[in-house]
């Protein structure tokens, strides 16, 4: 792939404005996940990244992204039952990081399975 000076050629398209917010994380997930990354190499890609950032509304989107990802990832945590805590003394290979499971509501069903006549009354939205 060569940049030319967009993805798809010399005018802006879908491809564009779905990669410039997907290479970075795809990059981030494969450093986390292999250790190393796989785009470094990648001839053009960081002038690409530059340049598609300088535009004032990929510049906008990219600040309201990183300034929403903390309560994002926050969200998740508390919807899996995460915690986290740091410790500077921590030697763990997290980096300090340790993660505990905390205890999570569970759902109960009010109605027994069998009150629901083989779904027909869930399907008709009746009791």
């Amino acid at each position: 792939m060569r940049f030319a000076p967009f993805i798809a050629g010399d005018r802006m398209t879908y491809a564009d404005t779905a990669a410039v917010f997907h290479f970075p994380l795809a990059s981030l997930a494969i450093k986390k996940t292999y250790g190393e990354d796989w785009f470094a190499g990648f001839p053009g890609l960081g002038d690409y990244l530059a340049m598609m950032v300088a535009r004032p509304h990929v510049a906008a989107v990219e600040a309201t992204r990183r300034e929403a990802t903390p309560g994002f990832i926050a969200a998740v945590r508390k919807g899996y039952g995460l915690a986290c805590s740091t410790s500077a003394s921590d030697p763990s290979p997290a980096g300090g990081i340790r993660w505990r499971r905390e205890p999570r509501l569970r759902y109960v069903n009010p109605r027994p399975l069998g009150a629901l006549e083989n779904g027909q009354a869930f399907l008709r939205g009746g009791p």
